[in-house]
């Protein structure tokens, strides 16, 4: 869900000009199934609407999603198999909200080093089972790097998982590999591959392979599409989005990779 708006800060190396500090906006969904290990798929629709400022240095992001499942109880959002089996439930409402805060930490010709704090805010309803009902805290490191014509990016980070009633989820590393080529002017392509240690004992590890395009479709709006395959019952089966992203004559455009 998140690695869309990931991939997508990524390609705006082949495609945008320098600027000062920058705000944008952008909307988004996401349609996953997958089994996760249950004898019944779980379908998952993801519209995350996602805010961000960014000035010195600094990046400030908000996400504020509307999720709907279908599938088991013992499966929540961004998280897998959490117990045995249990009977199908269709739910929607508010997701879990999500602010990050990000600091340059390194950047040269070469390679440019980012320090993110994330907290995922507890606001989707846990009896629904939209989420944990708990908060989570994670730290991760983002490098990026030319390669000729291409930008190379990486992820490695630590989430420190909340333990709603009846559960037991155990903290995870995570992190990713990928790369971004610009084929024209407009339009930017690449892959990134996403890897997390299980979050429950009943669970699995994640992995999962994600191919995408990136159009800027004018100076001020870009669209990007993406597809994702699934290797592991800690990721979904299959799963594909959009993500549409607003920068208006009021709001500069990006300046930097990994925004």
């Amino acid at each position: 869900m998140d690695a869309a708006l990931f991939v997508f800060a990524v390609t705006a190396l082949a495609m945008a000009p320098a600027g000062a500090a920058e705000t944008s906006v952008s909307i988004g969904i996401d349609y996953s199934t997958g089994d996760y290990g249950e004898s019944d798929d779980t379908d998952i629709t993801y519209i995350p609407f996602t805010g961000k400022y960014e000035t010195d240095g600094w990046i400030a992001k908000i996400t504020i999603p509307y999720i709907r499942i279908t599938g088991p109880a013992t499966v929540l959002p961004d998280v897998g198999r959490v117990g045995g089996e249990a009977p199908r439930r269709t739910e929607s409402g508010l997701g879990d909200i999500i602010i990050a805060l990000t600091r340059e930490a390194y950047a040269s010709q070469n390679l440019l080093l980012d320090v993110t704090g994330k907290v995922k805010l507890a606001t989707a309803d846990e009896d629904d089972g939209l989420g944990t009902g708990e908060n989570d805290y994670s730290l991760q490191l983002d490098g990026y790097m030319p390669v000729e014509r291409a930008t190379a990016f990486s992820t490695l980070g630590y989430r420190i998982m909340g333990d709603a009633p009846g559960t037991d989820l155990d903290n995870v590393f995570f992190g990713s590999l990928g790369f971004s080529y610009p084929v024209s002017d407009t339009l930017s392509s690449g892959a990134i591959l996403d890897l997390r240690e299980k979050t429950s004992p009943q669970g699995d590890p994640r992995s999962e392979l994600m191919v995408f395009a990136t159009n800027k479709l004018t100076p001020d709006w870009n669209l990007q599409g993406y597809l994702v395959r699934g290797f592991t019952d800690g990721s979904p089966d299959w799963a594909l989005g959009l993500v549409v992203v607003y920068r208006g004559p009021l709001i500069p455009t990006e300046k930097r990779p990994g925004r």
